[in-house]
């Protein structure tokens, strides 16, 4: 209870965070880029709490793989589109009952085609910031107002394209404007020149690193650092402009598509030619460099751009995990048996162990446990996971992802991975359990955010033609025993 100053008669009682709730505050649930907010509440079986807006209305087409969600503080925070006024807009409703709080127009905020970007929206436990253009805009989580902007600290045409907050920093890329549009559907190139930070407390830039080329979806945040990836071998070509760049495929009918360099060049590499880049590990205070390692990541995923199967760093300290963020819908394709999970130490780059076998959609990192789809493996060396068996009590392997009819990526609890199986799909790693919500379904990437205690699925299926009714936003918890 609060006594208010100015309203003396009056108490205000606040509700603090669910015990064991975690938060989902980047797109890839935090600045590490794990894909599991670490929530111990949503698991086992789950009911159905409301549903409803915001609409279809509201998003763009699935096709365009928008931003994931963010729901911190109780609150969901997600990009939309106007279709009839054109207008990019980010809007915040109620996690736990749909309660809309406020919506607001920022030209030029909306990012598409996830995986190949980074994500441009962060949240913290009081502001949102979301990148439009060369600008990041930084708002008050509770009433959506703008509380400040901060600027790209370039003295070049540049726009913003990395984002995170940790530390009291935001950590933001420069990547170089293009001269000319971007294929349809691009809204950035994924590639950046240099990263950088700025003080919250007072707005002013810390430090800037400059580089040849930095993968954008190759960028992860650790305790006190951040590491990336960048090119050393070749100078950065130029973006591809809108008639040279491979138009955007459609996941659910093409597959991926054929591996292009920057300049727009078929590219097809040997399956066991090695592929070196520079690994870094910067200090998030100084931005001065703590080691670098040249690193072969041939076959981890793709270096150039393109829609699906951008190379991705995950951070769980201390280990980094470096795999493709490949789509699984159709069957696998011919790179298939040469996908390969590598994971380095977070202490100096060395190779703690790789693996081989394909992995179907970006890894994540549940606790312990590393799932790189079908496989769930032991995140420290790579075994298979295992589990006590509930019947015989004997030890057994830990059951990997199996799904069908979907593209999209993961998003997880602290033990709960919830997918596109056709419908709304989840599975329980601890119990093996599973579930499925028909009528409706997720869209192309992540718009499932289990946190808060909930895990609720911000409508993402505009567009769509296949034989789902509903076309809504709706939240689950987990069932009552």
């Amino acid at each position: 209870l609060r006594l208010d100053p100015a309203f003396a008669p009056w108490l205000k009682y606040e509700r603090g965070s669910l015990p064991g709730s975690g938060w989902w505050t980047h797109q890839y649930a935090d600045a590490g880029g794990t894909g599991s907010s670490g929530d111990q509440r949503v698991k086992g079986q789950l009911d159905v709490v409301w549903y409803g807006e915001p609409g279809a209305d509201k998003v763009p087409d699935r096709h365009l793989r928008n931003a994931a969600p963010l729901l911190i503080n109780g609150r969901i925070i997600a990009q939309g589109l106007l279709y009839k006024q054109k207008k990019d807009i980010l809007f915040s409703y109620d996690a736990y009952n749909g309660l809309p709080y406020w919506e607001r127009e920022l030209p030029g905020a909306r990012r598409l085609n996830f995986p190949d970007p980074g994500g441009n929206i962060a949240a913290n436990s009081s502001d949102v910031f979301i990148v439009a253009g060369p600008a990041c805009h930084r708002l008050d989580l509770f009433t959506g107002l703008t509380r400040a902007i901060y600027k790209v600290p370039s003295e070049k045409q540049a726009e913003w394209s990395y984002l995170a907050v940790t530390d009291q920093r935001l950590i933001g890329g420069v990547a170089r404007a293009p001269k000319r549009p971007l294929a349809p559907g691009r809204t950035i190139s994924g590639f950046s020149e240099a990263l950088f930070a700025i003080d919250l407390a007072n707005g002013r830039p810390i430090w800037t690193h400059q580089a040849r080329e930095i993968r954008d979806s190759a960028i992860a945040c650790g305790d006190g650092r951040i590491y990336l990836i960048e090119n050393n071998e070749k100078a950065a070509g130029e973006m591809p402009v809108a008639e040279e760049e491979p138009q955007l495929g459609d996941a659910d009918t093409e597959g991926e598509k054929t591996p292009v360099d920057r300049l727009g060049e078929k590219k097809i590499p040997a399956a066991n030619e090695p592929v070196f880049r520079t690994v870094l590990a910067l200090d998030i205070a100084t931005g001065g460099k703590i080691w670098e390692k040249s690193v072969d990541v041939a076959n981890c995923g793709k270096l150039e751009g393109g829609a699906f199967g951008s190379i991705s760093m995950l951070c769980k300290e201390p280990y980094l995990v470096l795999g493709g963020a490949h789509t699984p819908y159709g069957r696998p394709p011919a790179d298939y048996p040469n996908r390969r999970i590598l994971v380095l130490s977070t202490r100096d780059g060395s190779t703690v162990w790789t693996k081989s076998g394909g992995n179907k959609s970006r890894p994540i990192i549940i606790d312990d446990l590393l799932i790189a789809e079908p496989g769930i493996f032991k995140l420290a060396t790579g075994e298979k996971a295992t589990t006590i068996s509930a019947k015989t009590g004997k030890t057994i392997d830990i059951p990997g992802i199996a799904r069908s009819g979907g593209c999209g990526a993961l998003s997880a609890s602290a033990c709960m991975v919830f997918y596109r199986a056709g419908n709304t799909g989840w599975r329980d790693i601890a119990t093996g359990g599973y579930g499925a919500f028909s009528g409706l379904r997720p869209g192309c990437f992540i718009n499932i955010i289990p946190a808060g205690g909930m895990a609720v699925q911000t409508e993402a299926s505009s567009g769509c033609s296949c034989y789902y009714a509903l076309q809504c936003t709706i939240a689950f918890t987990a069932r009552k025993r």
